[in-house]
């Protein structure tokens, strides 16, 4: 009898403690505002990180890399980045000389 009533105690204890755990969730899942701001606080910390791995650095002394990361710099960074800038530029470009050209046929002569 003893021991029945001593498994029925960790087997109360036990559930508790899962309930208390699945209670702790569903609090966090309908508290908004709490979930945004660890959400903001995760990606403002991985922002900090691709930005100190980007210049090269460090963040507090350690290195947050993973496997199959390729960190760009120098030279490489600098075509890449001048690559889509050009790409940007061409299609701005064509964007506005397509729109320039609409516009010209569209006038009536004489309405000058």
């Amino acid at each position: 009898m003893g021991e029945a009533s001593n498994k029925i105690r960790r087997d109360i204890e036990e559930t508790r403690g899962k309930m208390a755990e699945t209670l702790d969730a569903i609090g966090y899942k309908v508290n908004l505002p709490a979930r945004a701001r660890d959400r903001s606080s995760q990606m403002r910390h991985n922002l900090k990180n691709r930005f100190t791995r980007a210049r090269g650095g460090t963040m507090d002394g350690v290195q947050d890399s993973h496997p199959g990361d390729q960190v760009m710099s120098g030279k490489g960074m600098f075509a890449r980045n001048t690559a889509v800038y050009l790409i940007l530029g061409v299609t701005v470009a064509m964007a506005l000389g397509g729109m320039l050209m609409r516009r010209g046929r569209n006038r009536l002569p004489g309405s000058d």
